[in-house]
């Protein structure tokens, strides 16, 4: 059941790589504030962080929920805008 109240945007999220998959070092952190978009019933809003040229095999992005539930829908990595 849809209930746009229920979808928020996280509080913050923690960027990890690592190389062997199993040992994860934190190489980005990123708190987000709350946005004036999440009152509609759909919006696009981007959460960004630099890894300054960090290299690894694998990577896992984690987000703090402020309420509700997060939708992701891509992650990109080195985007070329």
């Amino acid at each position: 059941q849809y209930r746009p109240s229920d979808i928020s945007l996280p509080a913050d999220f923690i960027v990890l790589l690592s190389d062997d998959g199993t040992d994860f070092k934190v190489a980005a952190s990123n708190p987000m504030d709350k946005s004036a978009n999440d009152l509609h019933d759909a919006w696009i809003d981007m959460a960004m962080c630099t890894l300054n040229g960090q290299n690894a095999r694998f990577i896992k992005v984690i987000a703090t929920r402020r309420k509700g539930k997060i939708l992701c829908d891509e992650i990109l990595i080195n985007p070329k805008y």
